[in-house]
């Protein structure tokens, strides 16, 4: 198998600058990322390592700590053996530590893990697996949610809606009283302006009927003194 010094000094490779222009960067990031057993795989630690750079990498103003936190131990369960998106990605990390190129940086890093068995179909693979997992994690958060939501204000909305129907209906009551309220009004009015009449017309009756008294009373007693008068 090809040393991978010898690739990373191949005219035309990638990597090829930097191992011209910066050998410390190539042997900081051969030593810190592509460390590998007889089996062409990882130490656990620094898969653990490359999830909490993940963590960082993924963080941002917008993002939830406690959220964040969770998901990455999600990832970090489910980290799948050997060289793959989390390792690449954390190579990635690194290599923009020192580089601003993104291009360059992803082609660097697939040039070095692509001598250890990387391809780009396995990386995009484990790439979805990975999406997968946070993906399913929505799903059951989501669920986890409407649960919540149902067993901690589900009665609550019951009661709101109760207490508002209750409104809507004493509101309808309001309204039909007032309605009785205001017919009352109308006719008690109109009954106060009949009596006010009627005794009127009364009042006017008596009046008369004094004034006549009087002079009828007056004329018998007028004539009640004549009689005594001469006869």
């Amino acid at each position: 198998m090809e040393r991978l010094t010898d690739f990373l000094q191949k005219k035309g490779t990638v990597f090829e600058y930097f191992f011209v222009s910066n050998k410390r960067l190539l042997i900081f990031v051969i030593e810190s990322l592509f460390v590998q057993t007889k089996q062409s795989h990882f130490d656990k630690s620094i898969k653990k390592n490359i999830v909490t750079m993940m963590k960082n990498l993924f963080g941002s103003p917008d993002a939830d700590s406690k959220s964040l936190e969770f998901l990455t131990k999600v990832i970090e369960r489910n980290n799948l053996p050997g060289f793959d998106y989390l390792e690449f990605k954390g190579a990635i990390e690194n290599l923009s530590k020192f580089h601003s190129d993104e291009a360059l940086a992803f082609r660097s890093a697939f040039a070095t893990a692509s001598t250890l068995g990387l391809t780009k179909d396995k990386l995009l693979e484990t790439a979805q697996h990975y999406r997968k997992l946070i993906q399913n994690e929505k799903l059951q958060f989501e669920a986890a949610s409407q649960k919540q939501q149902e067993q901690r204000i589900g009665a609550k909305l019951k009661h709101v809606a109760e207490l508002k129907a209750q409104i809507a209906a004493n509101e309808l009551k309001i309204k039909q009283l007032q309605s009785e309220i205001d017919r009352a009004k109308s006719e008690t009015n109109h009954a106060d302006f009949e009596i006010e009449q009627e005794m009127q017309k009364i009042n006017d009756t008596k009046a008369r009927f004094a004034t006549t008294h009087a002079i009828v009373l007056k004329q018998i007693d007028k004539d009640i003194e004549n009689i005594g008068k001469y006869l």
